[in-house]
């Protein structure tokens, strides 16, 4: 199946000493977008990407969008939420962060902490990167 990434579109995760990783996705998207709108466009793919079944609800990614949460985080500053919890996350710590500026869009999972391990949280890895490409790709669409 052929997919019409936007152009120079990356993602690097890396591995931090401590155990928690890093995951930044980046892309060209022909125009500026506000972390606000990014980030709405991200729990929108979310939403999409799993046919409606895990939401951004009462600032957590919660099964239909009321059960336990997966991943909590903290409020909004300055386009980055802190991760404070949840069913996914070892312990609160790490971000998630949103921003575009000069053509770009960035989305980026710093320091999290997962509490899952092997092929679960390889499966979990994987699922960011899909909603990540797939928000990047939104993104385009906007600036379009």
């Amino acid at each position: 199946m052929e997919r019409n990434y936007p152009p120079g579109m990356t993602t690097v995760t890396t591995r931090n000493d401590d155990g928690t990783f890093d995951v930044v996705q980046r892309a060209s998207i022909g125009g500026n977008l506000t972390s606000d709108e990014l980030q709405r466009l991200y729990w929108c793919e979310v939403r999409s990407t799993t046919f409606g079944l895990v939401r951004f609800s009462r600032d957590a990614i919660r099964l239909f969008g009321v059960w336990p949460a997966l991943i909590a985080f903290g409020p909004t500053i300055g386009g980055r939420r802190e991760i404070t919890g949840g069913l996914f996350a070892r312990h609160p710590y790490g971000a998630i962060t949103w921003s575009g500026d000069q053509g770009q869009a960035i989305v980026a999972l710093e320091e999290f902490a997962p509490r899952l391990r092997g092929w679960f949280f390889r499966v979990e890895r994987w699922f960011h990167d899909v909603v990540g490409r797939r928000f990047l790709q939104r993104a385009a669409r906007a600036c379009a």
